[in-house]
């Protein structure tokens, strides 16, 4: 089979080419094909070739960057030591009771020191700042108290009154023998 029509010069119009012949028909067809195939195959390689010039450019920015510090930004490791925060003690625990057999003042919210006092069972004390760990500062800023070791009160007279109380039981109480 022969191809009699001008193929390069778009579709077959006039001259030898014979619409009625099926073979140039189709022939026409697969070269108009063959056309848009091979400029979709020239714009695949061209991107697949931007594609891979891309990817390399990266690959060589990263391994030229590998021995300069990085901006991640890491945070600090948490400190073993607790934040204390130190608030200034409500109405409702403004007087304690000593209501063990003692209780010692520390000079900071932190028995690893030594004492700098002692008091007895039933000393009545005023606070006025106590710390989220379990601590009461002594008025006046004399030292602290843990707090575990008082009995508070709202105010001065409940806290006298409970440790009258408490000297009156102790000291009516008799060992037996």
């Amino acid at each position: 089979m022969s191809f009699s029509g001008n193929l390069g010069d778009g579709p077959p119009g006039a001259g030898r080419w014979n619409p009625d012949r099926s073979a140039d028909r189709f022939a026409y067809r697969i070269h108009r094909v063959g056309r848009d195939i091979s400029g979709l195959r020239l714009g695949l390689w061209l991107g697949a070739a931007l594609g891979l010039l891309v990817l390399l450019m990266l690959i060589f920015q990263k391994l030229a960057g590998a021995g300069q510090a990085s901006a991640i930004v890491t945070p600090p490791e948490p400190s073993p030591i607790p934040l204390i925060s130190i608030i200034a003690v409500g109405p409702e625990e403004a007087w304690g009771v000593v209501g063990l057999t003692e209780a010692r003042v520390y000079p900071e919210p932190d028995n690893s020191r030594p004492p700098t006092q002692r008091l007895e069972r039933w000393t009545v004390l005023a606070f006025e700042k106590k710390t989220n760990t379990g601590w009461y500062r002594l008025l006046g800023g004399s030292g602290w108290v843990q707090a575990r070791l008082v009995k508070t009160f709202a105010n001065e007279q409940s806290a006298r009154a409970a440790g009258s109380q408490g000297r009156e039981q102790a000291t009516n109480t008799t060992p037996m023998g």
